[in-house]
């Protein structure tokens, strides 16, 4: 439990468990915690100090693993780009919240929880701003962590599941810690993606599961939209959802829409939001050359997406 009682106020914090599985993301040499402040033996705020003596800040229980620029051996004009996509995603989740995972009436967002079968110790790469709703409450789940550049120390959600700014191509674990990895509609916000998915096969378990839910190959005819559409409607929104709760939603979008149209989409950027749109083929052949073997695929979802699980080769 990672939720602490001072006076009458709850606050967040960091389980000394996690600390444990921790590395600098960039050497991956061990890190020490110094200047913390602690309670119940669980860590509130702290400095990270790694051997080769970079320091990461932990504040309000969330951890920020972010590798220094000079750190990152990334084309810089592909890093800019990224930069500005962030920028456009912070400000559409901040005007959006209902964009974000942690949604709890999205049923999509269920059915992935379902399909990944949560259990172990479990991370979620790309959770966006705030925690994903698949992870917590989750009997099956010892230690659930989520982690994404968007991530704030202003975060005062409270929630069972840890909190990292990082990314996927710098992943701050341990080699073989994770049972599950997931990304949920994550994988094409990443700037190097074979980087990627090698870092991940590093830190997944001999018989650990990754979990990705992707775009599939093929975009959706015209005559099957509407009936796809239909069914989004359906798995997005529970049985409770009235017809004017739809309304309301279908005229959010439209003010998204107004708003992404006015966004720059940077240099090297296929939209406002992507480096690069990843569909299911090319993602499955990135898989194969990091000896990643797909074992279950279905889908589509909503219009044209799929959920796909994969293990080591």
């Amino acid at each position: 439990m990672r939720l602490v009682l001072i006076s009458i106020i709850q606050i967040r914090v960091l389980l000394k468990e996690t600390l444990g599985i921790l590395v600098d993301p960039v050497s991956k040499s061990s890190l020490k915690l110094a200047d913390n402040r602690m309670r119940d033996g669980h860590i509130i705020d702290g400095v990270l100090v790694s051997e080769s003596g970079n320091e990461y800040i932990i504040q309000n229980g969330i951890v920020d693993l972010m590798p220094k620029r000079s750190d990152i051996s990334i084309d810089k004009k592909l890093l800019a780009a990224w930069d500005k996509l962030q920028d456009n995603g912070e400000i559409v989740y901040a005007k959006f919240p209902e964009l974000n995972c942690a949604v709890k009436t999205r049923n999509d967002m269920n059915e992935f929880k379902k399909f990944c079968s949560f259990h172990g110790v479990v991370l979620d790469v790309g959770c966006g701003p705030r925690m994903p709703i698949y992870l917590e409450n989750n009997k099956n789940v010892r230690l659930a962590i989520g982690m994404d550049p968007l991530i704030s120390f202003n975060n005062n959600l409270l929630s069972d599941v840890d909190l990292f700014r990082g990314i996927g191509e710098f992943l701050p674990f341990k080699d073989e810690t994770f049972d599950v990895i997931s990304f949920a509609t994550s994988f094409d916000h990443m700037i190097e993606p074979i980087t990627v998915l090698k870092e991940v096969r590093r830190i997944l378990k001999k018989d650990g599961t990754m979990c990705f839910w992707i775009n599939d190959d093929i975009p959706a005819k015209p005559s099957i939209v509407k009936r796809a559409i239909n069914k989004a409607k359906r798995t997005i929104f529970s049985k409770k959802s009235s017809k004017e709760i739809i309304t309301t939603q279908l005229q959010r979008e439209n003010e998204q829409k107004a708003i992404v149209q006015k966004m720059e989409i940077p240099e090297g950027a296929e939209d406002q939001f992507h480096l690069k749109h990843i569909r299911n083929s090319e993602f499955d052949s990135l898989c194969r050359s990091v000896k990643l073997k797909q074992i279950e695929k279905i889908g589509p979802i909503t219009i044209n997406d799929l959920f796909v699980k994969y293990q080591k080769a």
